[in-house]
């Protein structure tokens, strides 16, 4: 077993350690035991496998809070999320170190993590794109870390901590970073908060089970002090915080954000000087980094690539189409049958249910009309489509002729931007999808969420594409369990999509011999039925033939 010694050149220790921080308050540069602030690389030996291996867990844990972070901007479930990507991994896995473990963390786990971080700086630091990727969805992993283990003073410490790594910190004293007694906190501040500084606490107070306001002077959400230049973000052109006598005063999850902020900073001030101090050439000559930095590389690229092919398929404009270079051929009417084994479940559910009854309610007929506008479905296939398959009404009662065009054609034209606001709407995601739960009578949404470990176990031999034919029964009852007593029901669509083609995932890429043994137990986590069927039609429809001449 090859084992690689990681201990930093005078060169790569001047760039991978903090430069000018006051004394460290534990042996991995953070003022709590808890998280890791990554001011300083720790020496030690490991073996080689486990390094990559480490690296590459990391890389498609921050892949996977990327993609969360894409679908949920803006809304309060965004930290849960990220949370459950960190308590069960981008493979679908328990992770203890995550999952309520991080203060009882072994030194070794916490050091090998360390490393995994610094494999990524070397690797993904020399591109300004994939610098600016790694900084930001490091940054995200940060917060979701402190939102499970830091609280109160913790948290103070871990800014002052990243705000001494700033060159602001040699010009200043002003660095005090302190949580205000409940006693001290001006009552301006929750005037404040309960105006214009009420976005900033709405998520905390429906987390504590809070329908108001009511109880801020009780302490329910911790106040923070700090000088005013360090929060102006929550000063102007809005102001959010409370500002007295040279400081603004902040709710705690306004320092979550400052210390998000910060902590991005830091990653990408950081990996910039080390890769100038570094040049590619002393990386393309180490033989034990040059395979892991390449593969890296190789692994954020083919995440790129697959977000941009996602994009290409559900972002709007298309009017039905693929906007040019999208991966894959269109879906058109005719290739209809033939695609029916590579769709999503939930697809699959409503085309059975509208070819059994001749009828789809409205929840369900939108999901499946912008699925299928964005599989490739132009407007003129949509309504032929819709046409043949609608034979009743809601009521049960046969559609008169010219009745389509008078109750369901304009809705489909609206679908395409054609009619009323003209806004091109894209396909649902899985996160959308998670969202309609369905009605009495109705099924849309998604089946691993709703239905019952026995209706389940029923639609997936009915309607699983090529699972019945692929899968074994521990398949079946593996993804039934996923979906059922885990409750992970985007896990449980990544696995029935694995037992089908028999791989690790869409954009799986051979991992170096480190990672080979896991390749087979990686679950792919379904982020968007198009997706599923653009990368399912690749890996189980045969490819056309090639017109290259010999």
């Amino acid at each position: 077993m090859e084992v690689v010694s990681i201990r930093p050149s005078a060169t790569r220790r001047e760039s991978l350690h903090r430069e000018g921080e006051t004394s460290t308050e534990n042996a991995f540069g953070g003022p709590t035991e808890a998280i890791d602030l990554y001011l300083a690389c720790p020496d030690g030996e490991c073996e080689l496998e486990a390094w990559v291996a480490a690296a590459a867990g990391r890389l498609d844990t921050l892949v996977a809070l990327d993609a969360v972070r894409e679908q949920y901007w803006g809304t309060e479930d965004l930290l849960h999320r990220m949370q459950e990507v960190l308590e069960w991994g981008a493979d679908g896995k328990a992770r203890p170190y995550e999952n309520g473990g991080l203060v009882g963390i072994t030194a070794d786990a916490r050091r090998l993590d360390a490393w995994g971080h610094y494999a990524l700086r070397l690797a993904l630091g020399a591109e300004s794109e994939s610098r600016r990727w790694l900084a930001r969805n490091e940054a995200q992993l940060f917060r979701a870390r402190v939102r499970g283990a830091a609280r109160g003073d913790a948290l103070a410490a871990l800014l002052r901590s990243l705000l001494s790594t700033t060159a602001a910190a040699a010009t200043t004293h002003r660095d005090t970073v302190e949580r205000v007694p409940l006693e001290q906190v001006p009552p301006g501040l929750y005037r404040t908060l309960r105006s214009d500084g009420y976005a900033l606490i709405r998520a905390a107070l429906h987390d504590q089970g809070e329908v108001g306001t009511g109880n801020l002077e009780s302490g329910i959400i911790p106040a923070y002090r700090l000088p005013f230049e360090r929060a102006l973000r929550f000063l102007a052109p809005s102001r959010t915080a409370y500002l007295q006598d040279g400081y603004a005063y902040l709710p705690e999850p306004a320092l979550c954000a400052l210390l998000e902020e910060a902590m991005e900073r830091h990653v990408a001030t950081a990996t910039e000087r080390l890769h100038r101090q570094l040049s590619g050439d002393d990386l393309a000559a180490d033989a034990q980094l040059a395979p892991l930095v390449t593969y890296l590389q190789q692994q954020l690229a083919d995440a790129f690539r697959q977000r941009q092919r996602r994009e290409n398929i559900v972002g709007s404009g298309s009017r039905g189409r693929r906007h040019p270079g999208a991966a894959g051929d269109p879906l058109h009417l005719d290739q209809l049958d033939e695609a029916l084994p590579c769709m999503p479940l939930c697809m699959q559910q409503l085309l059975r249910q509208l070819r059994q009854t001749g009828h789809l309610r409205h929840g369900a007929r939108l999901q499946l009309g912008l699925f299928l506008k964005g599989a490739g479905f132009t407007l003129e296939e949509s309504l032929e489509f819709w046409r043949r398959a609608l034979q009743v009404n809601s009521n049960g009662m046969r559609i008169a002729p010219g009745a389509f065009e008078r109750e369901y054609a304009y809705g489909i034209r609206y679908n395409y931007g054609l009619e009323g606001k003209r806004k091109d709407f894209p396909p649902f995601s899985c996160a959308k999808i998670l969202e309609m739960r369905p009605g009495h009578g109705e099924v849309h949404g998604c089946p691993y969420r709703e239905l019952s470990a026995d209706a389940l176990r029923q639609e997936l031999l009915a309607n699983g594409g090529a699972l019945t034919a692929a899968a074994a029964a521990a398949d079946v009852e593996d993804i039934v369990q996923t979906a059922t007593a885990a409750g992970q029901p985007q896990h449980a669509c990544g696995k029935c999509f694995q037992a089908i083609t028999r791989t690790a995932g869409p954009e799986s890429t051979s991992v170096a011999s480190a990672t080979d043994a896991d390749a087979a137990t990686r679950t792919f986590v379904t982020q968007h039925p198009n997706d599923y069927l653009l990368q399912a039609r690749a890996a189980l429809l045969p490819s056309p033939p090639s017109d290259a001449s010999p």
